[in-house]
């Protein structure tokens, strides 16, 4: 970014809305460990300070825009970063209106494509974690996005690492639940690539598919 981010409300601590717009102006840098800082130094001054929940939300919803991008940026260790202080947000303030817009998008760009976008196993997992996270957390407005969320579901459940086909499960049985009169007119998308996975070679995964198969709903327990 060129220009300077004004942060909003007058309960910012100076120093550290000094320190942070420093940080978000790294993110453009073309030189990967520039942006690598920026990222610790955004994840350091957001949650390791015990700020208070609303001065941590203003100032995230003033850099959330060139960090959501990042979840796509070329260096997988910036890419892990970015998603991490997504969730750690998202778990310090449950704020689903201001980040679902740019995040949905981003994940079915990331997970929801005919082709693998995303190479790293691990990253893919914590992004379908994110999905499930979302979901929970918007219950009755999960119908604004369930074209979105089908759209990942669908590739998600097949992934190659069987650990995001797990994960993949849990977050279609707590979006069947929270929307169940809209879920069932999507659900039969999601039956091919559940069937996919009948003959996992991990018994988990087998188990929850079968699971989710055998009930309408897809609502089943993990531990």
């Amino acid at each position: 970014m060129d220009e300077k981010i004004k942060m909003n409300g007058s309960d910012l601590i100076p120093e550290v809305n000094q320190k942070i717009t420093r940080h978000v102006n790294s993110l453009s840098d073309p030189n990967r460990s520039s942006r690598k800082r920026g990222l610790d130094g955004i994840k350091a001054e957001l949650f390791g300070k015990d700020l208070p929940c609303e001065t941590v939300a203003n100032m995230y919803r003033d850099l959330q825009g060139p960090l959501v991008l990042l979840m796509a940026d070329p260096v997988e260790k910036c890419r892990e970063i970015t998603v991490t202080i997504v969730e750690k947000y998202i778990e310090l303030t449950g704020d689903i209106e201001s980040t679902s817009p740019l995040i949905v998008p981003m994940l079915v760009q990331r997970l929801g494509q005919q082709d693998l976008i995303e190479p790293s196993e691990e990253l893919r997992l914590q992004l379908t974690q994110l999905a499930t996270a979302l979901v929970q957390l918007s219950k009755k407005k999960n119908g604004l996005y369930l074209d979105d969320y089908i759209k990942v579901l669908q590739r998600t459940l097949i992934d190659p690492y069987y650990e995001v086909r797990k994960e993949s499960c849990k977050c279609a049985s707590i979006l069947s639940q929270s929307i169940p009169e809209f879920f069932h007119q999507q659900s039969e998308s999601l039956i091919k690539p559940l069937l996919h996975s009948i003959s996992h070679q991990h018994s988990r995964v087998r188990v929850a598919v079968v699971n989710a198969i055998g009930n309408n709903s897809l609502s089943i327990e993990f531990t």
